[in-house]
Order: structure tokens, then sequence, then C-alpha cells
């Protein structure tokens, strides 16, 4: 027995090494914008004569400062690309974007968030503000604008948790045609509609009413 093992492990000396064991296949997803590769090549000389070749437009002139009437409702975005500007416009000429003209003191203000963790962040780092005083504008509301088609039941709970730490809080549906290129804002769903003309409402005044 001694004698067969030793005679294996002198003849194993002269065979080759195992192969490695196969790695699994690491395979590149294929992306709609590069395809199969890791970047595309863009444009490689940034002259004013390439710019012009290229149509590129030229920025669009600032907004006269709107005029501000009892009327007038700020949207307060929750973090970047909180989807104010498009609500404002939807909204019409008395709802103004606090991007480009901050609110007066104690206007009236609602806060525009989408669903993803820093709007969720943000909205309430806004509504702690608010019940510590450290805001100078009036918070009416808040808005949660869906950044996705189906939000989970987690998100919708953290939703409803923030959304209680205002005085009302809506919610504005996932319109996947806005996302497509050159797309008007035009509302699709029912909710969206439905939205649109609840916070038309704020707008209005007494007088409008009577």
């Amino acid at each position: 027995m001694a004698q067969d093992l030793e005679q294996s492990s002198w003849a194993s000396r002269f065979l080759p090494p195992p192969a490695p064991a196969a790695e699994e296949a690491d395979v590149r997803e294929f992306d709609v914008i590069v395809g199969e590769k890791e970047f595309l090549p863009g444009v490689q000389d940034s002259s004013a004569a390439l710019a012009a070749e290229l149509r590129i437009p030229e920025p669009a002139p600032a907004r006269a400062a709107a005029r501000i009437s009892q009327r007038t409702l700020w949207l307060v975005p929750a973090c970047g690309g909180a989807g104010v500007s498009t609500l404002a416009e939807l909204l019409g000429e008395h709802v103004l974007d606090a991007t480009e003209q901050a609110p007066i003191w104690s206007g009236r203000a609602l806060v525009v968030a989408p669903t993803h963790p820093a709007g969720l962040a943000g909205a309430e780092r806004l509504a702690l503000a608010k019940a510590r005083g450290e805001l100078t504008y009036d918070v009416v509301g808040l808005v949660w604008v869906h950044d996705r088609p189906n939000l989970s039941d987690a998100t919708g709970r953290e939703c409803r948790r923030i959304g209680a730490m205002f005085p009302r809080f809506w919610s504005m549906p996932y319109e996947a045609a806005w996302r497509e290129p050159g797309a008007e804002p035009v509302p699709h769903r029912h909710n969206t509609k439905t939205l649109i003309r609840s916070l038309a409402k704020l707008t209005h005044t007494k007088e409008d009413k009577s």
C-alpha cells in the first residue's frame, strides 16, 4: 500500500498541472446609448466655429421678475431635478419656480420632491426646518413626484411618513411621455390631471370663489 502511494506521488511529478477552474463569463450588457462599447467618441474640438456649425442655441434670456399677488404660489424643490419647472409650467402664471424667484416673506409655497432617496431626505429636512420655524415662507403642502413607474411598498410608506409632517401632501404619477426628447408637458394620466386641478385651486383668492 505504501509502495503504491510512493509510486503515485513520484509519477505525479511528471503530470501537467490541473487546469484552472473556468470562471463565469462576464458579458457586457447592451446599452441603448453606447451599445456594446464602454464609451463613444464625441466632439474633439470645442471651438466657436464648430459650435456655430452644430447650431448650438444661445442661452435663453433671463425672465423678468413676475408680479407678486395674493394668488402667487411658489414651488420649492426638495433637491435638484425635482420637476419644479415642469409643474410650474402646467399650473400657470400665478405659480413660480423658487429657484428662479425666491419666495417673499410669508409667501405661500409647496415643496416638490421626487420619490428617490435624495428627494425623501430633502423633503424631511424642509419639514423639520418648517417645524423649527427656520423657513421665511409659509409651506402649505408637499407634492411627491414619482421618479419611476412603480414605487415599492417601502417607498410608499416612507412618502406617507414624511408627507404627514406637512399640512397636506399630493402624489404625481410617473409620466413616461415627458421623458422623451422634445416632449411637451401635457398631462396624460387621470391622476396627473386631477392633481393639476387640485393645485390650481391654491392660487384662487376668496374673491375668485365668491
